[in-house]
């Protein structure tokens, strides 16, 4: 394990749509810096798991619209398993000091609406959320989530679920949901 620096390094986040697929968080080259070089393994202490894992510092060079004039420059990323497990919108605060990294975790604000559709449509109930995601479905699924299949037509099974509840409100609660459905989307693409 390498030495990391003495002093505080911070970094805050937001878990793109790939991390889950490759296992790859993308760092500043700043906090690379600061805790080691490519290929170094670095122990990370979890917040809330009570556990730590190893994870191990690459690089990889590419010509993407970030490069300098030359036409390439490189990533830096912190490879390991368990940040497969993360979803795509987690915020995510990293702070190396005195030879340990810690992430904490923070959700887009949504995020709890969105992973509650995706367990209702994966259980097969029909609910505002379940809704809500299959509404979404295409931009969740351009941006990396995993969805289970969706409801048919859900514009109009949502109004209606809305409307048996509350008539006089359905269309205002409607709105609401659906602009706190794109408001999700717009941080998930910037984030990504």
């Amino acid at each position: 394990m390498s030495n990391f620096s003495t002093r505080p390094i911070s970094e805050s986040l937001v878990v793109g749509r790939k991390t889950p697929l490759d296992g790859k968080l993308e760092i500043s080259p700043a906090l690379a810096a600061a805790i080691g070089g490519p290929g170094s393994e670095h122990r990370i202490s979890i917040q809330g798991g009570g556990r730590d894992v190893v994870a191990t510092l690459t690089e990889m060079e590419c010509a993407c619209a970030r490069a300098t004039t030359s036409g390439r420059h490189k990533h830096v990323f912190l490879q390991c398993d368990a940040f497969r497990q993360l979803s795509p919108g987690t915020a995510l605060h990293l702070e190396a000091e005195q030879g340990r990294v810690a992430v904490a975790f923070s959700r887009l604000p949504g995020s709890d609406m969105i992973e509650s559709g995706i367990a209702d449509l994966t259980n097969g109930v029909k609910s505002v959320a379940a809704l809500l995601v299959s509404i979404g479905a295409r931009s969740l699924r351009q941006s990396g989530y995993t969805l289970p299949p969706t409801i048919p037509e859900p514009e109009h099974a949502l109004y209606l679920l809305l409307a048996r509840d509350d008539p006089d409100s359905a269309h205002s609660r409607y709105n609401a949901l659906v602009r706190r459905l794109v408001s999700f989307e717009r941080a998930l693409a910037c984030a990504s």
